[in-house]
């Protein structure tokens, strides 16, 4: 019989809190950073004072619907990470529990909660303003030892990926499968990687590909 972890709570009630702190991130991100006078800074000189104040009725009487997607975008992202782990287990002859698997992928997703919190609390601190430090700025990650007005635009979404936080998840990921299949920290951090691995870097020339098609 396995020792109780970390990695049997309630995957519905991690869901539940990391969803509630997404929206508590979206909403500040929206009250602290995207402001009326941020959009009237970046749009002075494009467009009207009409069309500005325009422009920012409409996006406020619209939020909500980045709220609504906000459970949305996390499920999915959840179940194609535990999809990608199952998937690797199989291949390296292991047979798992995909709701265990679903909770251990949800648990690994508090790292990119508190990257979303780092990053809200430096621009605010900070004071940044500029719309292509905002795109381009990931904390912790490679991308901060260049100049980022100078980065090439198709790389700067893989550089972002290489950061602290994503190699939390990967070690929480990787501790997940440890735990749960009771396998060497090693042959875990592996599975990880070709799996989860393989999925980012997929994903990452994907993203590449289609900034270069409509740029």
């Amino acid at each position: 019989m396995k020792n109780k972890s970390i990695f049997d709570l309630d995957y519905k009630l991690l869901f539940a809190l990391i969803v509630f702190s997404y929206f508590i991130i979206s909403f500040s991100s929206n009250n602290l950073v995207f402001t009326k006078e941020f959009y009237f800074n970046i749009l002075n000189g494009i467009l009207s004072e009409n069309r500005i104040e325009s422009f920012i009725e409409t996006k406020m009487k619209y939020e909500w619907i980045g709220y609504f997607f906000i459970p949305v975008f996390l499920l999915l992202k959840l179940f194609v990470v535990s999809c990608l782990i199952y998937i690797g287990l199989n291949i390296s002859d292991y047979s798992t529990n995909f709701k265990s698997l679903f909770c251990i992928v949800t648990i690994a997703e508090s790292t990119m909660v508190i990257a979303s919190l780092f990053k809200l609390y430096y621009i605010v601190i900070f004071n940044i303003t500029d719309i292509e430090v905002l795109k381009r700025f990931f904390p912790l990650s490679i991308i901060t030892f260049f100049n980022l007005k100078n980065i090439p635009f198709y790389l700067v979404y893989p550089l972002q990926q290489i950061n602290i936080f994503e190699l939390g998840y990967w070690l929480l990921l990787a501790y997940g499968i440890k735990t749960l299949e009771n396998v060497d920290f090693k042959k875990a951090l592996k599975i990880t990687s070709l799996s989860y691995g393989v999925g980012l870097v997929i994903w990452s020339i994907f993203i590449v590909f289609i900034q270069l098609q409509f740029s």
